[in-house]
């Protein structure tokens, strides 16, 4: 069990670490794809849905279970807000720039919450 909650959190971590890359990255990307005249899944929307529906799923039950077991508030809170903020991205009309500043910090909080819920495993 304690492995499994470690392999999660590590998995959500790392996909919080990939969102970053791809939000931060998307402005160089762009360049080279406008330069290459290329269109590519990475700046779709659709990509952007999918990512989200897999971070949802896998911080869910991450973070679910490091609340059954420890019932560690703070770790609960930031994960939701950072999945809310995600969330909220995705919202159509938003401006890119807006779409990414809500993205990375969402990524931010919620890689923060599964680093507070990995430490409460290692430490008991």
């Amino acid at each position: 069990m304690k492995s499994a909650n470690r392999w999660l959190d590590i998995s959500a971590i790392s996909l919080s670490a990939l969102c970053l890359v791809h939000c931060l990255g998307a402005g160089l990307f762009l360049a080279v794809v406008s330069a290459l005249q290329v269109k590519s899944i990475w700046l779709g929307e659709r990509f952007h849905a999918v990512i989200f529906v897999v971070a949802l799923l896998v911080a869910s039950v991450a973070l679910g279970r490091g609340w059954q077991r420890y019932h560690v508030k703070t770790a609960l809170i930031a994960g939701v807000s950072g999945l809310f903020l995600m969330g909220s991205a995705l919202l159509p009309g938003l401006h890119h720039d807006s779409q990414t500043i809500l993205t990375v910090i969402g990524a931010l909080m919620l890689a923060l919450a599964h680093c507070i819920n990995m430490l409460v495993h290692i430490r008991t």
